[in-house]
């Protein structure tokens, strides 16, 4: 992978985990990668662990305390992964910011945004905004005003990529690219009910409810498909997304 889009996979000590994996070490598993540390979290937002950020460090990994956070609240967890920050975000609308994660003193501060308490899933979608989709459909979180946006209704699943966020919805309604700022750019496989997608440089392979598979070139738009090979894509464990 290229410098901005990145494998991680640190096995050879108990303390190092790959990216992805459901590992755990003192009840706390792998959530998020960032360049050089991976962020590990535990069943409630009370706080994370940012795993060691150098082969052969020996230093206790840093536990950060996110005391301002509600205890009994769902979370996500978000990197942005370019500026060195994770978002830590609740149901309630409770945000916690840690900036500088992979230096020797991150600094935290905490942030709220209009959220209804339901579930979600979330990612960094760059251009300052966290993308959150769930029972209320796709929208973003500006973290430079801290103002929610809502962007498209029936939102089942998304990804967040440099070219934009790809959604789909529970019918057959195709793929949608949204720009961060909410504009659509795309709008591609119609008649067709994605059920998954995944993204690996510029293209995002699309996988349908009748078991055939696109290839979508990000940067035009161009599809190609259905395609022959089921192979298994396998995803970066983290991309910078300015």
């Amino acid at each position: 992978m290229c410098g901005d889009e990145v494998d991680v996979a640190w096995t050879n000590d108990p303390r190092r985990y790959p990216g992805g994996s459901t590992d755990t070490f003192d009840n706390f598993a792998v959530d998020q990668a960032l360049r050089t540390r991976v962020v590990l979290t535990s069943d409630n937002p009370d706080g994370i662990v940012l795993g060691p950020h150098e082969r052969g460090d020996s230093a206790i990994d840093p536990y950060i305390d996110l005391a301002g956070m509600p205890d009994d609240a769902r979370f996500q967890v978000v990197a942005d992964v370019l500026a060195d920050r994770v978002f830590v975000v609740t149901t309630a609308g409770q945000i916690a910011r840690i900036s500088r994660a992979s230096s020797a003193k991150p600094v935290v501060d905490y942030r709220s945004a209009e959220l209804n308490g339901r579930p979600f899933e979330a990612a960094w979608a760059g251009a300052g905004r966290i993308a959150v989709w769930g029972e209320d459909g796709l929208g973003t979180i500006d973290t430079r005003t801290w103002t929610t946006h809502a962007i498209a209704g029936g939102i089942t699943g998304a990804i967040a990529t440099r070219y934009g966020i790809a959604a789909w919805t529970g019918g057959p309604d195709g793929l949608s690219v949204y720009r961060p700022d909410g504009s659509r750019r795309l709008h591609l496989l119609e008649g067709t009910h994605v059920t998954v997608a995944r993204a690996t440089g510029v293209y995002l392979y699309v996988d349908t409810t009748l078991e055939t598979r696109y290839a979508i070139d990000l940067r035009t738009g161009k599809s190609v498909g259905p395609l022959e090979t089921r192979a298994q894509i396998i995803e970066p464990s983290f991309v910078t997304i300015p």
